[in-house]
C-alpha cells in the first residue's frame, strides 16, 4: 500500500494464493476472489483515509481498479474452476485498461457505506475488460 500527500492510495494485492489447490491447477482469476479483495481494499482505503484525514477535508474519491499481469489467465467463477481446474480457454494477450465506475467520483461516505456494491460493480467491469 502506498499513500501520497494528495490522498491517493494505491493497494496492490495478488489474485492467486499459494495453496495446494491453486498450485495444482491451471492459473485462473477467480471472480469471487476478485470481489472479496476489492471489498477488503475499499474498506482498508476508507480506514486509511479516516486515520489520515479525520476532519474529512477530502470529501470525494475516485476508485480505479486494474488487473496486472493477467495475460494467459482465464477468468472464472469458483464453480467453473472447480468443475475443470486443468482445462481453460484463454485469449490472446492484449492491453487491458484500468476500469472506473460511472460517475467516477463518489462521496467518501460511499466508500465506507457502499463498499460491497462498489466492489461488485468493479468486479463486473474488470470481468468485461478481461474477457474483452
Amino acid at each position: 500500500m502506498s499513500l501520497a500527500e494528495d490522498g491517493s492510495i494505491r493497494i496492490i494485492v495478488p489474485l492467486r494464493g499459494e495453496g495446494a489447490a491453486e498450485l495444482a491447477s491451471l492459473p485462473a482469476i477467480i471472480e469471487e476472489d476478485v470481489q472479496e479483495r476489492l471489498l477488503r481494499g475499499l474498506r482498508y482505503a476508507s480506514d486509511v483515509l479516516e486515520r489520515v484525514d479525520s476532519e474529512h477535508r477530502l470529501s470525494h474519491v475516485v476508485i480505479v481498479a486494474a488487473i496486472l499481469g493477467g495475460d494467459y489467465v482465464a477468468w472464472r467463477t469458483r464453480t467453473e474452476h472447480a468443475r475443470s481446474p486443468n482445462q481453460i480457454e484463454i485469449g490472446m494477450p492484449r492491453t487491458r485498461r484500468p476500469v472506473a465506475l460511472a460517475p467516477a467520483h463518489r462521496s467518501r461516505e460511499a466508500l465506507r457505506l457502499e463498499a460491497g456494491a462498489l466492489a461488485e460493480d468493479l468486479t463486473v467491469l474488470l470481468r468485461r475488460e478481461h474477457r474483452g
